[in-house]
């Protein structure tokens, strides 16, 4: 099982032989960091005093577009050479660029960071979480990771059009780590029964296939039922602050979220605006959709259910499941019976000496649909939605 409390450890300057400073570490920098924001993004390492040669990433990089002083101004690139994938010194392979002549006391660097075996950018949050974990695992990531967790996570992503950007400059644990850049993204993980690692994105089209559903809870075999809901946790309005400069520590651009305010929540809730720094988000689109989907899950009220199983028949369920939930005496947002209400599994508790299963589930505000044949039987005039009413059936 993949320890998730390790350490991401990076390449330290005291690795090669003349460094200006050993404690230095040499960055590992994804996705696009040429786009948004101006000037210089991350600071490069110097590794070699007497050659003037510093280190831009430590691993090969897709482009680099500028280096910059300390001042914000671009470096003529006459005065250096740059190599994308240089195993400098023998000591593994890293991003250098080498000065002709002395050069400022601190360089700052604009480009595209690490690429995948075939030389294509990593820029989908999904696999450069993937990525993450490779770095701190000497044997192969995919051991531990759960392949049907992560197709699904990383085509959600790709159908969002989600991309991310940035640098990790310090040495944080690996669940930290992936916590910070999933969850930018509404993504989440955990270990699942299997002992492998589940990632999950929760942003984008929420088209879950019948096989994914892990159980329909009925009423009848529910008992000690609890809903509960906190109007702290709503916010129908965010305001977003991304493309962040990892040298100077500020956000380069921002939103005020006007677009994705929700009337209807602001009039019965008031207005209730969250703030988001999006430290992987580059690109206005993807901060737009993260802005756009946030308000969306917390418009309202997000529910939490309790309740006891009356039998043990559903001991395969585990935190990430989703199920299907149907309660008579809860409503949906057209005033009606909740029926085939799609939650997500937050713990659950097996009680063999009695026989029961304690659940704690999360409303997702999602429902199970019900679609019809194009056969006729319904005309077209908009009264029959094609495969968007709810399916109220009793399972």
């Amino acid at each position: 099982m993949l320890d998730m409390q390790q350490t991401v450890v990076l390449k330290p300057a005291r690795n090669y032989n003349q460094p200006a400073s050993g404690a230095a570490l040499l960055p590992l920098v994804y996705g696009d960091m040429a786009g948004g924001g101006s000037g210089g993004q991350w600071r490069a390492v110097c590794i070699d005093t007497t050659n003037n040669v510093f280190a831009l990433a430590g691993h090969s990089m897709h482009s680099v577009t500028g280096l910059y002083d300390s001042d914000g101004a671009l470096i003529d690139s006459g005065t250096y050479t740059l190599s994308l994938s240089n195993n400098y010194e023998g000591r593994g392979i890293i991003a250098t660029a080498s000065f002709s002549a002395q050069p400022p006391s601190e360089v700052l660097v604009r480009g595209q960071g690490k690429t995948d075996d075939s030389g294509c950018l990593i820029d989908n949050p999904v696999d450069i979480a993937v990525d993450i974990i490779a770095e701190t695992c000497v044997d192969d990531a995919a051991q531990y990771i759960d392949q049907v967790y992560l197709v699904r996570a990383r085509q959600k992503a790709l159908l969002a059009g989600l991309l991310a950007g940035g640098v990790i400059a310090t040495q944080d644990r690996l669940g930290d780590l992936l916590t910070d850049l999933l969850g930018e993204f509404l993504g989440s993980w955990w270990i699942g029964g299997n002992s492998l690692l589940r990632l999950s994105m929760d942003l984008g089209p929420c088209l879950q296939a019948e096989s994914e559903l892990a159980a329909h809870l009925r009423h009848g075999d529910l008992q000690d039922i609890e809903v509960s809901a906190d109007l702290e946790d709503v916010a129908n309005q965010a305001e977003l602050c991304f493309c962040l400069n990892h040298a100077t520590g500020t956000y380069q651009a921002s939103d005020d979220g006007a677009y994705n305010a929700q009337p209807l929540s602001v009039g019965l809730y008031g207005r209730r605006t969250a703030q988001l720094e999006l430290k992987w988000v580059r690109h206005e689109q993807t901060a737009t959709a993260v802005g756009q989907r946030f308000v969306e899950l917390l418009s309202a009220p997000r529910r939490n259910i309790s309740c006891q199983v009356g039998h043990l028949r559903l001991l395969h369920l585990e935190k990430g499941d989703m199920v299907v939930l149907s309660l008579p005496w809860l409503y949906d947002g057209q005033g009606l019976a909740l029926a085939n209400q799609i939650v997500r599994v937050l713990s659950v508790e097996p009680q063999f000496d009695s026989g029961l299963m304690g659940l704690s589930l999360l409303d997702l505000g999602l429902y199970k649909t019900i679609a019809y044949p194009a056969d006729g039987a319904y005309p077209a005039d908009g009264t029959i939605q094609a495969g968007g009413l709810r399916d109220r059936r009793q399972y």
